[in-house]
């Protein structure tokens, strides 16, 4: 799946794109939305 031009390859997971505020929000909104106790990025 390319992405911005540069094709990419995810075995598993989700690929989050944007600024650093974007992604915190992002992020936030996601675990609390999901009860999570964690949140792993690599």
């Amino acid at each position: 799946m390319p992405v911005g031009g540069i094709p990419v390859w995810i075995e598993s997971g989700a690929l989050y794109v944007g600024g650093v505020e974007t992604l915190a929000r992002k992020i936030a909104r996601i675990v609390h939305a999901n009860h999570l106790s964690r949140f792993d990025l690599k």
